[in-house]
Protein backbone atom coordinates (compact mmCIF):
# COMPACT_ATOMS: atom_id res chain seq x y z
CA UNK A 1 0.00 0.00 0.00
CA UNK A 2 2.70 2.44 0.85
CA UNK A 3 4.76 1.90 -2.33
CA UNK A 4 1.08 2.19 -4.55
CA UNK A 5 0.78 5.66 -2.39
CA UNK A 6 4.49 6.84 -2.89
CA UNK A 7 3.80 6.29 -7.01
CA UNK A 8 0.74 7.40 -7.48
CA UNK A 9 0.77 10.75 -9.28
CA UNK A 10 -3.21 12.15 -9.22
CA UNK A 11 -2.06 14.35 -12.38
CA UNK A 12 -1.54 11.83 -14.46
CA UNK A 13 -5.56 10.30 -13.70
CA UNK A 14 -6.14 13.94 -14.51
CA UNK A 15 -4.65 13.85 -17.57
CA UNK A 16 -6.65 10.22 -18.34
CA UNK A 17 -10.01 13.03 -17.38
CA UNK A 18 -8.76 15.22 -20.33
CA UNK A 19 -7.65 12.77 -22.96
CA UNK A 20 -10.17 10.29 -23.08
CA UNK A 21 -13.13 12.35 -23.58
CA UNK A 22 -11.34 14.42 -26.35
CA UNK A 23 -10.61 11.14 -28.23
CA UNK A 24 -13.90 9.82 -27.94
CA UNK A 25 -15.84 13.10 -28.81
CA UNK A 26 -13.87 13.25 -31.94
CA UNK A 27 -14.28 9.88 -33.31
CA UNK A 28 -17.88 9.93 -32.55
CA UNK A 29 -17.64 13.30 -34.03
CA UNK A 30 -16.22 12.23 -37.27
CA UNK A 31 -19.11 8.97 -36.92
CA UNK A 32 -21.97 11.10 -36.94
CA UNK A 33 -20.92 13.83 -39.44
CA UNK A 34 -20.71 17.44 -38.72
CA UNK A 35 -24.78 17.95 -38.24
CA UNK A 36 -25.47 15.38 -35.88
CA UNK A 37 -22.06 16.17 -33.97
CA UNK A 38 -23.29 19.54 -33.51
CA UNK A 39 -26.48 18.39 -32.31
CA UNK A 40 -24.76 16.34 -29.54
CA UNK A 41 -22.88 18.78 -28.66
CA UNK A 42 -25.75 20.98 -27.90
CA UNK A 43 -27.13 18.17 -26.05
CA UNK A 44 -24.12 17.97 -23.90
CA UNK A 45 -24.08 21.32 -23.11
CA UNK A 46 -27.85 21.17 -22.16
CA UNK A 47 -27.19 18.37 -19.99
CA UNK A 48 -23.76 20.49 -18.01
CA UNK A 49 -27.05 23.11 -17.46
CA UNK A 50 -29.49 21.40 -16.33
CA UNK A 51 -27.50 19.21 -13.67
CA UNK A 52 -26.35 22.67 -12.72
CA UNK A 53 -29.80 24.14 -12.14
CA UNK A 54 -30.82 20.70 -10.52
CA UNK A 55 -28.41 19.99 -8.07
CA UNK A 56 -30.02 22.03 -5.35
CA UNK A 57 -33.35 20.78 -5.74
CA UNK A 58 -32.36 17.25 -5.57
CA UNK A 59 -29.42 17.70 -2.95
CA UNK A 60 -32.27 19.08 -0.82
CA UNK A 61 -34.66 16.13 -1.88
CA UNK A 62 -31.94 13.68 -0.82
CA UNK A 63 -31.24 15.23 2.50
CA UNK A 64 -34.78 15.28 3.36
CA UNK A 65 -35.14 11.58 3.03
CA UNK A 66 -37.27 9.99 5.96
CA UNK A 67 -34.04 7.81 8.33
CA UNK A 68 -35.89 5.81 10.88
CA UNK A 69 -37.99 8.75 12.14
CA UNK A 70 -35.75 11.95 11.36
CA UNK A 71 -34.09 13.15 8.18
CA UNK A 72 -31.39 11.64 6.50
CA UNK A 73 -29.55 15.60 7.57
CA UNK A 74 -30.22 14.59 11.15
CA UNK A 75 -29.52 11.37 10.72
CA UNK A 76 -25.61 12.55 9.94
CA UNK A 77 -25.37 14.66 12.20
CA UNK A 78 -26.39 12.31 14.93
CA UNK A 79 -23.91 10.22 14.09
CA UNK A 80 -21.10 12.89 14.53
CA UNK A 81 -18.92 11.93 17.76
CA UNK A 82 -19.92 13.14 21.02
CA UNK A 83 -17.33 15.86 21.16
CA UNK A 84 -17.97 16.96 18.00
CA UNK A 85 -21.84 16.81 18.33
CA UNK A 86 -22.17 20.43 18.84
CA UNK A 87 -20.54 21.62 15.90
CA UNK A 88 -23.04 19.61 13.90
CA UNK A 89 -24.60 23.48 12.39
CA UNK A 90 -21.49 24.11 11.79
CA UNK A 91 -20.31 21.05 10.30
CA UNK A 92 -23.43 20.48 8.02
CA UNK A 93 -23.02 22.48 5.29
CA UNK A 94 -19.62 21.13 4.71
CA UNK A 95 -21.72 18.05 4.04
CA UNK A 96 -24.39 19.32 2.17
CA UNK A 97 -21.72 20.86 -0.22
CA UNK A 98 -20.21 17.71 -0.50
CA UNK A 99 -23.69 15.95 -1.22
CA UNK A 100 -23.78 19.03 -3.88
CA UNK A 101 -21.04 17.87 -5.77
CA UNK A 102 -21.57 14.36 -6.48
CA UNK A 103 -24.60 15.01 -6.66
CA UNK A 104 -23.91 17.16 -9.62
CA UNK A 105 -21.70 14.88 -11.23
CA UNK A 106 -24.19 11.95 -10.58
CA UNK A 107 -27.19 14.20 -12.88
CA UNK A 108 -24.81 15.51 -15.25
CA UNK A 109 -23.90 11.60 -16.47
CA UNK A 110 -27.39 10.79 -16.02
CA UNK A 111 -29.28 12.88 -17.87
CA UNK A 112 -26.29 12.59 -20.36
CA UNK A 113 -26.80 8.78 -21.18
CA UNK A 114 -30.92 9.98 -21.13
CA UNK A 115 -30.07 12.28 -23.94
CA UNK A 116 -28.15 10.15 -25.78
CA UNK A 117 -30.44 7.02 -25.50
CA UNK A 118 -34.15 8.82 -26.01
CA UNK A 119 -33.54 12.94 -26.74
CA UNK A 120 -30.78 12.17 -29.50
CA UNK A 121 -32.51 9.37 -31.46
CA UNK A 122 -35.38 11.17 -31.45
CA UNK A 123 -33.96 14.94 -32.60
CA UNK A 124 -31.54 12.30 -35.21
CA UNK A 125 -34.74 11.96 -37.50
CA UNK A 126 -34.83 16.42 -37.91
CA UNK A 127 -30.91 16.55 -38.58
CA UNK A 128 -29.65 14.04 -41.62
CA UNK A 129 -26.47 13.02 -42.23
CA UNK A 130 -24.27 14.87 -45.66
CA UNK A 131 -25.68 13.70 -48.57
CA UNK A 132 -24.10 10.73 -49.93
CA UNK A 133 -22.59 11.66 -53.13
CA UNK A 134 -22.59 9.89 -56.48
CA UNK A 135 -19.58 7.43 -55.79
CA UNK A 136 -21.03 6.08 -52.81
CA UNK A 137 -19.23 8.20 -50.22
CA UNK A 138 -19.72 11.04 -48.37
CA UNK A 139 -18.12 14.24 -48.16
CA UNK A 140 -14.70 13.63 -46.20
CA UNK A 141 -15.01 17.73 -44.84
CA UNK A 142 -18.53 16.74 -42.96
CA UNK A 143 -16.51 13.94 -41.18
CA UNK A 144 -13.27 16.35 -40.37
CA UNK A 145 -15.77 18.89 -39.84
CA UNK A 146 -17.69 16.11 -37.38
CA UNK A 147 -14.32 15.47 -35.57
CA UNK A 148 -13.67 19.07 -34.63
CA UNK A 149 -17.04 19.56 -33.18
CA UNK A 150 -16.98 16.41 -31.83
CA UNK A 151 -13.44 17.32 -29.95
CA UNK A 152 -15.10 20.57 -28.51
CA UNK A 153 -17.69 18.41 -26.79
CA UNK A 154 -15.14 15.67 -25.48
CA UNK A 155 -13.81 19.57 -24.12
CA UNK A 156 -17.03 20.31 -22.61
CA UNK A 157 -17.21 16.76 -20.77
CA UNK A 158 -13.44 17.16 -19.43
CA UNK A 159 -13.98 20.04 -18.46
CA UNK A 160 -16.42 19.36 -16.15
CA UNK A 161 -14.65 16.32 -14.85
CA UNK A 162 -11.53 18.39 -14.41
CA UNK A 163 -12.78 21.28 -12.62
CA UNK A 164 -14.80 19.24 -10.11
CA UNK A 165 -11.97 16.97 -9.77
CA UNK A 166 -9.52 19.52 -9.23
CA UNK A 167 -11.70 21.14 -6.80
CA UNK A 168 -11.87 18.07 -4.63
CA UNK A 169 -8.70 17.20 -4.73
CA UNK A 170 -7.61 20.51 -3.88
CA UNK A 171 -9.72 20.72 -1.09
CA UNK A 172 -9.33 17.40 0.11
CA UNK A 173 -5.05 18.28 0.89
CA UNK A 174 -6.02 21.29 2.83
CA UNK A 175 -8.28 19.28 4.65
CA UNK A 176 -5.95 16.59 5.51
CA UNK A 177 -2.90 19.75 6.00
CA UNK A 178 -5.47 20.38 8.88
CA UNK A 179 -6.02 16.74 10.32
CA UNK A 180 -2.38 16.30 10.26
CA UNK A 181 -2.36 19.47 12.95
CA UNK A 182 -4.89 18.52 14.81
CA UNK A 183 -3.74 14.40 14.88
CA UNK A 184 0.26 16.00 15.51
CA UNK A 185 -1.41 18.87 18.73
CA UNK A 186 -3.63 15.58 19.94
CA UNK A 187 -0.12 12.82 20.45
CA UNK A 188 1.28 15.62 22.85
CA UNK A 189 3.50 17.50 19.84
CA UNK A 190 4.36 20.97 21.28
CA UNK A 191 5.16 22.23 18.03
CA UNK A 192 2.46 20.87 15.62
CA UNK A 193 3.16 20.39 11.98
CA UNK A 194 3.02 19.08 9.04
CA UNK A 195 4.45 15.23 8.71
CA UNK A 196 6.10 15.85 5.57
CA UNK A 197 8.86 18.19 5.95
CA UNK A 198 12.02 17.89 4.26
CA UNK A 199 13.72 16.69 7.45
CA UNK A 200 11.14 13.80 7.29
CA UNK A 201 11.36 12.99 3.48
CA UNK A 202 14.95 12.65 3.93
CA UNK A 203 15.03 10.52 6.85
CA UNK A 204 12.34 8.70 5.39
CA UNK A 205 9.98 8.89 8.60
CA UNK A 206 5.81 8.62 8.07
CA UNK A 207 3.01 10.31 9.47
CA UNK A 208 1.88 7.36 10.79
CA UNK A 209 4.97 6.29 13.05
CA UNK A 210 3.87 9.26 15.24
CA UNK A 211 0.48 8.62 15.21
CA UNK A 212 -0.77 11.19 12.25
CA UNK A 213 -1.36 11.07 8.26
CA UNK A 214 0.87 8.97 6.05
CA UNK A 215 3.82 11.16 4.96
CA UNK A 216 3.18 9.41 1.60
CA UNK A 217 -0.45 10.41 1.19
CA UNK A 218 -0.08 13.62 2.26
CA UNK A 219 2.93 14.09 -0.15
CA UNK A 220 0.88 12.61 -2.82
CA UNK A 221 -2.04 15.61 -2.51
CA UNK A 222 0.66 18.22 -2.12
CA UNK A 223 2.51 17.16 -5.18
CA UNK A 224 -0.57 17.11 -7.20
CA UNK A 225 -1.45 20.96 -5.79
CA UNK A 226 1.81 22.13 -6.92
CA UNK A 227 1.72 20.23 -9.97
CA UNK A 228 1.17 22.15 -13.23
CA UNK A 229 -2.27 20.64 -14.69
CA UNK A 230 -3.16 21.84 -11.34
CA UNK A 231 -2.26 25.45 -11.33
CA UNK A 232 -3.10 25.48 -15.29
CA UNK A 233 -6.71 24.52 -13.93
CA UNK A 234 -7.46 26.93 -11.92
CA UNK A 235 -5.71 29.58 -13.80
CA UNK A 236 -8.11 29.06 -16.34
CA UNK A 237 -10.85 29.68 -14.20
CA UNK A 238 -11.07 25.98 -12.23
CA UNK A 239 -11.19 27.07 -8.98
CA UNK A 240 -14.13 29.56 -9.74
CA UNK A 241 -16.14 27.02 -11.88
CA UNK A 242 -15.80 24.71 -8.70
CA UNK A 243 -17.06 27.03 -6.41
CA UNK A 244 -19.88 27.91 -8.28
CA UNK A 245 -20.88 24.08 -8.40
CA UNK A 246 -19.87 23.28 -4.74
CA UNK A 247 -22.17 26.32 -3.08
CA UNK A 248 -25.47 26.46 -1.33
CA UNK A 249 -27.77 29.59 -0.28
CA UNK A 250 -28.53 30.00 2.99
CA UNK A 251 -31.80 30.67 4.41
CA UNK A 252 -30.57 34.46 4.65
CA UNK A 253 -29.57 34.77 1.21
CA UNK A 254 -25.38 34.15 1.91
CA UNK A 255 -23.47 31.84 -0.40
CA UNK A 256 -21.23 29.19 1.02
CA UNK A 257 -18.81 27.42 -0.88
CA UNK A 258 -17.34 23.99 -0.09
CA UNK A 259 -13.80 25.95 -0.71
CA UNK A 260 -14.68 28.77 1.82
CA UNK A 261 -15.78 26.14 4.49
CA UNK A 262 -12.85 24.10 4.27
CA UNK A 263 -10.29 26.58 4.38
CA UNK A 264 -11.77 28.17 7.30
CA UNK A 265 -11.59 24.98 9.55
CA UNK A 266 -7.71 24.66 8.44
CA UNK A 267 -7.55 28.69 8.69
CA UNK A 268 -8.82 28.21 12.29
CA UNK A 269 -6.59 24.98 13.05
CA UNK A 270 -3.47 27.14 11.88
CA UNK A 271 -4.58 30.01 13.95
CA UNK A 272 -5.06 27.76 17.51
CA UNK A 273 -1.63 26.15 16.62
CA UNK A 274 0.19 29.68 16.31
CA UNK A 275 -1.41 30.26 19.82
CA UNK A 276 -0.38 26.73 21.54
CA UNK A 277 2.81 27.49 19.95
CA UNK A 278 3.38 30.93 21.58
CA UNK A 279 2.42 29.58 24.84
CA UNK A 280 4.91 27.10 24.74
CA UNK A 281 7.73 29.81 23.69
CA UNK A 282 5.95 31.52 26.73
CA UNK A 283 6.86 29.07 29.26
CA UNK A 284 10.45 28.24 27.78
CA UNK A 285 10.89 31.82 28.79
CA UNK A 286 9.73 31.72 32.37
CA UNK A 287 13.04 32.80 33.70
CA UNK A 288 13.03 35.75 31.13
CA UNK A 289 9.41 37.02 31.44
CA UNK A 290 10.14 37.10 35.71
CA UNK A 291 13.08 39.58 34.40
CA UNK A 292 11.07 42.12 32.95
CA UNK A 293 10.28 42.57 28.52
CA UNK A 294 13.08 42.49 26.21
CA UNK A 295 14.25 42.08 22.94
CA UNK A 296 13.67 38.24 23.05
CA UNK A 297 10.23 38.08 24.51
CA UNK A 298 8.97 41.06 22.02
CA UNK A 299 10.69 39.09 19.33
CA UNK A 300 8.47 35.21 19.75
CA UNK A 301 5.15 37.51 20.84
CA UNK A 302 5.30 39.70 17.70
CA UNK A 303 6.42 36.91 15.13
CA UNK A 304 3.48 34.70 16.06
CA UNK A 305 1.02 37.68 16.05
CA UNK A 306 2.09 38.34 12.68
CA UNK A 307 2.01 34.78 11.29
CA UNK A 308 -1.81 34.76 13.19
CA UNK A 309 -2.28 38.02 10.89
CA UNK A 310 -1.02 36.64 7.45
CA UNK A 311 -3.39 33.82 8.44
CA UNK A 312 -6.17 35.75 8.55
CA UNK A 313 -5.51 38.08 5.87
CA UNK A 314 -5.64 35.51 3.25
CA UNK A 315 -8.96 34.08 4.51
CA UNK A 316 -12.45 35.31 2.60
CA UNK A 317 -14.72 37.20 4.55
CA UNK A 318 -16.33 33.53 3.66
CA UNK A 319 -14.28 31.43 5.73
CA UNK A 320 -13.94 34.62 8.46
CA UNK A 321 -17.60 34.51 9.17
CA UNK A 322 -17.39 30.60 9.44
CA UNK A 323 -14.74 31.00 12.16
CA UNK A 324 -16.67 33.25 14.02
CA UNK A 325 -19.31 30.85 14.20
CA UNK A 326 -17.32 27.62 14.99
CA UNK A 327 -15.78 29.90 17.57
CA UNK A 328 -18.94 31.12 19.23
CA UNK A 329 -20.64 27.57 19.36
CA UNK A 330 -17.10 26.37 20.83
CA UNK A 331 -17.06 29.65 23.50
CA UNK A 332 -15.85 28.08 26.83
CA UNK A 333 -15.12 24.72 25.65
CA UNK A 334 -12.10 25.73 23.01
CA UNK A 335 -9.00 24.78 25.28
CA UNK A 336 -6.29 25.47 23.67
CA UNK A 337 -4.03 25.91 27.23
CA UNK A 338 -4.20 30.04 26.63
CA UNK A 339 -6.20 32.31 28.77
CA UNK A 340 -7.49 33.71 25.84
CA UNK A 341 -12.03 34.13 25.79
CA UNK A 342 -11.91 33.65 22.11
CA UNK A 343 -15.62 34.10 21.94
CA UNK A 344 -14.69 37.62 22.22
CA UNK A 345 -12.99 37.76 18.71
CA UNK A 346 -14.33 38.89 15.33
CA UNK A 347 -12.42 37.52 12.97
CA UNK A 348 -13.54 39.69 10.12
CA UNK A 349 -12.14 42.47 12.11
CA UNK A 350 -9.22 41.71 14.36
CA UNK A 351 -6.06 42.80 13.37
CA UNK A 352 -3.38 40.61 15.17
CA UNK A 353 -0.24 42.63 13.91
CA UNK A 354 -2.17 45.02 15.85
CA UNK A 355 -1.68 42.69 18.94
CA UNK A 356 1.39 41.90 18.43
CA UNK A 357 2.06 46.11 18.47
CA UNK A 358 0.58 46.11 21.84
CA UNK A 359 4.07 44.45 23.30
CA UNK A 360 6.08 46.64 21.10
CA UNK A 361 4.47 49.99 21.79
CA UNK A 362 4.85 48.31 25.75
CA UNK A 363 8.76 47.64 25.60
CA UNK A 364 9.13 50.99 24.40
CA UNK A 365 7.43 52.79 27.13
CA UNK A 366 8.78 50.30 29.33
CA UNK A 367 12.20 51.71 28.55
CA UNK A 368 11.30 55.38 28.05
CA UNK A 369 13.02 58.56 30.71
CA UNK A 370 10.50 59.76 32.15
CA UNK A 371 13.21 62.52 34.05
CA UNK A 372 12.99 64.70 30.79
CA UNK A 373 8.67 64.79 30.82
CA UNK A 374 6.79 67.29 32.49
CA UNK A 375 3.51 65.53 35.06
CA UNK A 376 1.19 65.94 32.50
CA UNK A 377 3.43 64.57 29.60
CA UNK A 378 4.34 61.46 31.56
CA UNK A 379 0.74 60.72 32.58
CA UNK A 380 -0.66 61.35 29.34
CA UNK A 381 2.33 58.15 28.09
CA UNK A 382 0.71 56.03 30.96
CA UNK A 383 -3.01 56.64 29.48
CA UNK A 384 -2.07 55.66 25.71
CA UNK A 385 -0.45 52.60 27.16
CA UNK A 386 -2.88 51.37 29.77
CA UNK A 387 -5.54 52.12 27.31
CA UNK A 388 -3.54 50.00 24.43
CA UNK A 389 -3.60 47.16 26.52
CA UNK A 390 -6.84 47.33 27.98
CA UNK A 391 -8.41 46.96 24.28
CA UNK A 392 -6.24 43.70 23.65
CA UNK A 393 -8.41 40.89 23.28
CA UNK A 394 -5.20 38.24 23.74
CA UNK A 395 -2.17 40.02 24.74
CA UNK A 396 -3.94 41.11 27.90
CA UNK A 397 -5.91 37.87 29.37
CA UNK A 398 -2.98 35.49 27.86
CA UNK A 399 -0.33 37.54 29.71
CA UNK A 400 -2.14 38.61 33.17
CA UNK A 401 -2.77 34.75 33.66
CA UNK A 402 1.00 34.28 33.61
CA UNK A 403 2.47 34.24 36.76
CA UNK A 404 5.68 34.57 35.87
CA UNK A 405 5.10 37.40 33.30
CA UNK A 406 6.55 41.12 34.36
CA UNK A 407 6.51 44.31 32.48
CA UNK A 408 9.48 45.25 34.36
CA UNK A 409 8.59 48.93 34.62
CA UNK A 410 10.61 51.31 36.63
CA UNK A 411 8.86 52.95 40.18
CA UNK A 412 7.87 56.38 38.13
CA UNK A 413 5.94 54.53 35.01
CA UNK A 414 4.41 52.00 37.96
CA UNK A 415 3.33 53.93 39.72
CA UNK A 416 1.81 56.26 36.75
CA UNK A 417 0.40 53.27 35.37
CA UNK A 418 -1.54 52.27 38.70
CA UNK A 419 -2.79 55.88 38.81
CA UNK A 420 -4.50 55.43 35.36
CA UNK A 421 -5.76 52.10 36.51
CA UNK A 422 -7.53 53.11 39.71
CA UNK A 423 -9.20 56.12 37.47
CA UNK A 424 -10.68 53.61 35.25
CA UNK A 425 -11.59 50.95 38.62
CA UNK A 426 -13.28 54.80 39.97
CA UNK A 427 -14.95 55.85 37.16
CA UNK A 428 -16.00 52.93 35.88
CA UNK A 429 -14.58 53.37 32.78
CA UNK A 430 -13.70 49.59 32.50
CA UNK A 431 -15.36 46.52 33.82
CA UNK A 432 -14.45 44.86 36.91
CA UNK A 433 -12.77 41.99 34.75
CA UNK A 434 -10.90 44.31 32.45
CA UNK A 435 -9.65 46.17 36.31
CA UNK A 436 -8.20 42.64 37.46
CA UNK A 437 -6.70 41.61 34.37
CA UNK A 438 -4.74 45.21 33.94
CA UNK A 439 -3.75 45.03 37.47
CA UNK A 440 -2.13 42.00 37.21
CA UNK A 441 -0.54 42.69 33.73
CA UNK A 442 0.94 45.48 35.18
CA UNK A 443 2.16 43.79 38.40
CA UNK A 444 -0.46 45.83 40.87
CA UNK A 445 -2.10 42.95 42.44
CA UNK A 446 -0.95 40.84 45.23
CA UNK A 447 0.95 37.53 44.13
CA UNK A 448 2.15 39.12 41.00
CA UNK A 449 5.59 39.16 39.85
CA UNK A 450 5.80 42.47 39.75
CA UNK A 451 3.14 43.29 42.31
CA UNK A 452 5.86 41.96 44.90
CA UNK A 453 8.08 44.56 44.43
CA UNK A 454 6.29 46.93 43.24
CA UNK A 455 8.17 47.48 39.96
CA UNK A 456 11.68 47.67 39.50
CA UNK A 457 14.21 50.73 40.56
CA UNK A 458 15.19 53.05 37.13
Amino acid sequence: MEDLLKNLKLEYIMLVLIIVPLVIGMLLGMLRGSRRAALRLVLVLLCVVAAFCLRGVVTNAVLSMPVDGQTLEQAIISQLPEDAAQLGDNLMPIVRLLVTVVLFLTLFFVIKFISWVIIYPLCKLFVKKARIKKDGTRGKKHALIGGVIGLVQGAAVAVVLCFVFNGLLVNMGNLMESVDVLQQSSNGGTNASIVMTEENAENGVSGTENGGLSADMFTVFNDYKQSGISQTINKIGGDKAFNMVASVKTEDGKTLTLTGQLDAINAMVKMVKELVSLNNKLNEMSDQLKGGLNGDITSAITDVFNALDDICVNMTDESKETVNGIVQTLAGNLDIGVEVDMSVLDFTTISFKNEGQVITSLTEYKDKDFSEMTAEQAEQEAKEIVNLVMESNIILPMLSANSDFTVGLTDVNHDLAAGVIEDLERDGTADQKKVDMLKKFFGLSEGSAEGDNGGQNP
